[in-house]
């Protein structure tokens, strides 16, 4: 797979078809909340299988991260101060 995917319209189709108009920025916060809430949903899960992605999600999540900032990479104020 050559071609560049576009991860912001990826999400904002995603969004919308579940009802939700958000901006570029409220998807990217939206996205990293979910990131954070993913490790405590396994966690509480009575599913043990997916106690397997608590090992990877350390690795992915910086992988993750990036992707998520080059949506609007002006939005990074975090990177501008």
């Amino acid at each position: 797979m050559d071609e560049k995917i576009d991860f912001k319209t990826m999400a904002m189709d995603e969004f919308k078809k579940e009802g939700l108009e958000l901006t570029e920025e409220a998807i990217k916060m939206a996205m990293k909340a979910v990131l954070k809430i993913i490790p405590k949903m396994i966690i509480a899960s009575e599913n043990k299988y997916d106690d397997l992605l608590l090992a990877v999600l350390p690795v992915i999540e910086p992988k993750l991260m990036e992707v998520i900032d080059r949506i609007n990479p002006e939005d990074n104020l975090e990177k501008k101060i």
